[in-house]
């Protein structure tokens, strides 16, 4: 069996400039879903239902899981 060591890297780019950076990668499935859910997240925090704190880590959370998967373009 041979080995083949693909690089990983994460892009800062993509963290910065989240919805740019799927736009310019063809990346559509994964920009509709941080569309959603921002504005999901952001309608829940003007309901009073989360805190702003809650609110940051959830969307860092979100950007860190889409500049560290695997992205394929559909």
């Amino acid at each position: 069996d041979e080995c083949i060591f693909v690089r990983e890297k994460i892009s800062i780019m993509a963290f910065f400039f989240t919805f740019f950076w799927l736009i310019y990668n063809k990346l559509w499935k994964w920009m509709i879903f941080y569309i959603v859910a921002s504005i999901v997240i952001s309608s829940i925090s003007v309901m009073g239902i989360i805190d702003q704190s809650v609110k940051t880590f959830v969307f860092l959370s979100i950007k860190i899981a889409i500049i560290v998967t695997p992205l394929q373009p559909i």
